[in-house]
């Protein structure tokens, strides 16, 4: 199953690192520069949005446990869906990276600063100015694959179509994504294709 995740505002997954006086925290990057989030990313998304959904009432043709695998230390254990990470479109990659020096100067990124305020005063409060880096809005693509289940078999035609449609109405109850999503950024769309 192919989705875009058309992102509608600013938004940060974050990289773990910094840039010195620049930025206390940088967006995850790929070998060429660019953005991207992980598959282990849209697998968490997807997990919180099917649970939230079973939880009202929603039925699946599988378990979670069987869909995303176990919890915890065995996070790696047999699962029926495979998320791989959602890059920029390969057409516009291409056009970006130039072969003799990697990515062409592109305006992908901006920094946001943000500060405490003492309440009683109004001032800012002493060593509490942070700068992160964002993306700017864009679309990315990634692919949900169905795999196969404990029973090492190939899902039944008709489990894996009502999966499919499954996925496909967990995925409109996504609307954020990464860091500061309940600060404004992270604003999202992701839509079968």
């Amino acid at each position: 199953m192919k989705f875009n995740i058309c992102m509608l505002s600013y938004w940060h997954i974050g990289s773990g690192s910094g840039q010195g006086p620049l930025a206390d925290a940088l967006v995850l990057k790929d070998e060429h520069g660019l953005p991207y989030i992980p598959g282990k990313t849209i697998q968490g998304l997807f997990l919180e949005a099917v649970t939230t959904l079973k939880e009202v009432g929603f039925s699946l043709p599988l378990t979670v446990e069987e869909l995303f695998g176990k919890e915890g230390r065995d996070y790696n254990s047999k699962r029926a869906l495979l998320f791989n990470s959602a890059c920029i479109d390969d057409n516009l990659k291409r056009k970006l990276i130039n072969k003799d020096d990697g990515v062409k100067n592109f305006a992908f990124y901006e920094y946001i600063s943000s500060t405490a305020i003492d309440e009683k005063t109004g001032i800012a409060v002493k060593n509490t100015l942070k700068t992160i880096e964002v993306c700017i809005p864009l679309t990315l693509n990634t692919e949900i694959e169905i795999i196969t289940t404990d029973k090492e078999k190939e899902l039944d035609k008709k489990i894996e179509e009502k999966l499919e449609e499954k996925l496909e109405l967990a995925a409109k109850t996504i609307r954020y994504l990464g860091s500061h999503r309940h600060r404004g950024l992270g604003k999202c769309s992701i839509e079968k294709v």
